[in-house]
């Protein structure tokens, strides 16, 4: 489930704040009242914090993600969030075993906030009774 937010995360950014103060991070100075766009969807895939970032790997122990925020920016539902999707995709393979995405891929929405595809369309089909 981790993975899953930490690779699929669906905000991927957050509205434009302003430096309150000059501010240097990374060797870039960022001065007072410039404006600042956190990607959580690029901290969440960067190479220097997972290793192997843009691969999906259900089994890997990686460090914590920004997926649903962090500290005062941290989502007011993430339990909510964890435990519906936790058991949302358990029912779901539960019953549908065999579910998988039809391809090819669908295009993402055109939104620089959101990270969602467009549309998923799934093949499903019930486990044998």
């Amino acid at each position: 489930m981790e993975e899953i937010l930490r690779a699929a995360t669906s905000v991927a950014t957050l509205p434009f704040l302003f430096a309150s103060e000059d501010v240097t991070v990374a060797g870039h100075t960022i001065a007072a009242g410039e404006a600042v766009l956190l990607c959580y969807l690029a901290a969440n895939r960067d190479p220097a914090r997972y290793g192997e970032a843009e691969a999906l790997d259900l089994g890997a122990m990686r460090p914590r993600h920004l997926g649903l925020g962090h500290g005062p920016h941290v989502c007011l539902g993430a339990a909510l969030a964890r435990a519906e999707l936790e058991i949302g995709l358990s029912t779901l393979f539960a019953r549908f075993p065999r579910a998988r995405r039809v391809e090819p891929a669908p295009p993402r929405l055109g939104s620089v906030f959101i990270n969602s595809p467009a549309a998923l369309p799934v093949h499903l089909e019930p486990a044998a009774a």
